[in-house]
């Protein structure tokens, strides 16, 4: 957990990717299986009455026979178009926090998950909580950090020597 300074903070200090009024999106990949082969779609053969996909060797089997034969549901098997979706999961202030949700909770989700900064334009109230938190008073931890951050450049430079300047 972090603290309400720390967060801000962060988000004083965080790359915001070119982006004003950042949020922070984690989104796990999604595949929508059914479209229609005629529209050209990507290919997955699945194992009948199920969305779950065969592995890569069984889908080139089979698609090499029905690209012989033409037969898209061989028993126990069928060939459908997907389409791939990023879908919302949550919400962050900074993107450490979604890197660390995302570290934390891959294995609660199917697919992929990825970090994806959108913008809160015209969405006061995420802007009024992000300028809040960004205007509370560094965190104790902060100072402490650039203190002793402070005090190692002091000391690499002193080992250096006057021409690491």
């Amino acid at each position: 957990m972090f603290t309400m300074e720390e967060i801000g903070e962060r988000i004083r200090t965080q790359d915001n990717r070119i982006t004003a009024e950042p949020m922070f999106l984690v989104q796990e990949l999604r595949r929508v299986y059914g479209i229609d082969t005629d529209y050209d779609p990507k290919i997955a053969w699945l194992y009948a009455d199920e969305s779950v996909e065969v592995d890569a060797d069984e889908a080139a089997r089979l698609e090499a026979t029905f690209q012989q034969d033409g037969n898209d549901s061989p028993e126990g098997f069928q060939r459908a178009g997907y389409h791939e979706t990023w879908e919302f999961v949550t919400c962050m202030f900074t993107e450490g926090a979604a890197d660390l949700y995302i570290a934390q909770m891959k294995h609660r989700h199917s697919g992929p998950l990825r970090t994806f900064v959108d913008c809160a334009y015209r969405n006061h109230e995420w802007n009024a909580v992000r300028d809040f938190l960004a205007a509370l008073p560094r965190s104790a931890n902060a100072e402490q950090d650039d203190a002793s951050t402070d005090a190692e450049k002091s000391a690499n430079n002193k080992e250096r020597g006057p021409s690491a300047e």
